[in-house]
């Protein structure tokens, strides 16, 4: 018998966000759940990391999205509690959990949190902010701590965040559980594995915010390194808090070809420059966060077959680890990488072609919703 499962609480929307929207698709075309979506999403342009940084204004413009959404937030989980359904709460799942917390046990219903990355994690621990006994920070964790204990089931994305959650808010682990990203990739998934020819420049793109995760200096550092007659040309899609950076190396001169594009870009737009890439460029954030994410963009490359070339140490949903060229997160490292995948056309082809079928094995819809049955499994005993 299918089991209902509502989605409620304040859920941020857009292109940033894909995964509660993309997990909640993957189970409305399940046999075995009926999936009602009441999720209060948050218009796209609302984004809560500015808060911290934006005029007056614009923070009375996000608090007050915030504001009516959570004050409704008692009601809908009553209703779903009298319906019998289990609730689903997308990312950032803190706003459910804390008025759910509030309420007596009675009258709330089960809960699966989708957590995603931590919130302290992210705005103070990531940046080294706050994080002594006595700063904000730490008032932050325990805050996550507490509203965490509402939930009935924690959903991270890898095992290492699992470890993570574990560790820092003494979650149980039978609570905590790793689902993968639900994210939209079909039509990345229509282009060919990459295949090159042995004389071919080697294609190198780079998506992302320029944030520390995602190591844009060592990027930079590689660029200096290459020449032209490295046969390496790289576009770099992106803009942000880093992009200080690459201005200064392009003013400086660089003599590999780099192309970049600051502009955002559709979907469609997207899947034109994975195809026209060869290999995607992965996380080289060093420490903390980035050894335990799997980003967006390496879920896209895996699926395009393309060949990802990130740090040696990161997240995985399994403990299978992807088909990624690893290396240090260091300029020369990854300049040495790239200088390697040109002259060896057959491992380009090789590691695009392993990370399609990984992609297929432990990351597809196919994946999510297999994670997700197991959640409901261990959950049996509560009658979830």
């Amino acid at each position: 018998m299918a089991k209902s499962v509502w989605a409620l609480g304040v859920g941020a929307s857009g292109s940033g966000y894909p995964h509660a929207e993309g997990l909640i698709a993957v189970l409305s075309t399940s046999e075995d759940w009926r999936m009602r979506d009441a999720v209060r999403w948050l218009p796209g342009n609302v984004h809560l990391w500015r808060l911290g940084k934006a005029d007056a204004m614009e923070r009375m413009r996000i608090v007050f999205h915030l504001a009516w959404r959570v004050a409704l937030l008692p009601v809908d989980l009553i209703r779903a509690r009298a319906s019998g359904a289990m609730v689903f709460t997308p990312y950032p799942s803190l706003f459910t959990l804390a008025v759910a917390r509030l309420m007596p046990r009675l009258i709330r219903p089960r809960i699966v949190a989708d957590c995603f990355i931590s919130v302290w994690d992210s705005a103070f621990a990531d940046r080294q902010m706050g994080v002594g006994p006595e700063g904000f920070g730490s008032l932050v964790k325990r805050f996550e701590s507490w509203c965490l204990r509402a939930a009935d089931a924690v959903l991270v994305d890898t095992v290492e965040n699992a470890q993570f959650f574990e560790r820092e808010f003494t979650l149980e682990a039978a609570r905590v559980h790793v689902v993968p990203l639900a994210v939209n990739v079909e039509k990345l998934l229509e282009l060919q594995p990459a295949a090159r020819m042995p004389d071919a420049p080697l294609r190198v793109l780079y998506v992302g915010t320029f944030v520390p995760l995602h190591g844009v200096q060592v990027i930079v550092d590689a660029m200096r390194r290459l020449s032209k007659n490295d046969g390496v040309e790289l576009r770099i899609i992106g803009d942000g808090q880093d992009a200080h950076l690459l201005e200064a190396a392009l003013r400086e001169g660089i003599d590999c070809p780099v192309e970049w594009i600051r502009v955002w870009q559709s979907r469609d737009d997207l899947v034109a420059h994975y195809a026209w890439a060869d290999v995607c460029l992965g996380i080289f954030g060093a420490s903390g966060k980035a050894n335990r994410v799997l980003p967006f963009k390496i879920y896209a490359a895996l699926a395009a077959g393309r060949v990802v070339v990130t740090q040696r140490e990161m997240g995985s949903p399994t403990s299978e680890r992807p088909p990624t060229v690893v290396c240090e997160a260091s300029g020369q490292d990854l300049a040495d990488a790239l200088i390697c995948l040109k002259k060896r056309s057959s491992v380009v082809s090789q590691f695009a072609q392993h990370g399609r079928e990984y992609y297929a094995r432990s990351l597809s819809e196919r994946a999510v919703a297999e994670a997700w049955s197991l959640v409901r499994v261990s959950l049996s005993s509560s009658n979830i």
